[in-house]
């Protein structure tokens, strides 16, 4: 998943927020190189993404995704 992780991160946060995308994303985030740092990063932009849909935000707190 070298470079491709973060440019798939990236591509996540111009697609419609869905509960699918928000999973892939955490997937993302799993790992130990700086690559996956980089994508942590992108988890504030994320947030705020999420926060525009108060159902779609409940939903990722109560299943651990936020």
């Amino acid at each position: 998943m070298s470079r491709n992780k973060l440019a798939e991160a990236k591509h996540l946060l111009e697609q419609p927020m869905t509960l699918g995308n928000l999973k892939r994303f955490q997937v993302l985030c799993q790992g130990m190189d700086a690559e996956t740092d980089a994508v942590r990063e992108l988890r504030e932009p994320l947030k705020a993404r999420v926060a525009e849909d108060e159902e779609l935000f409940f939903t990722a707190l109560e299943q651990g995704l936020l």
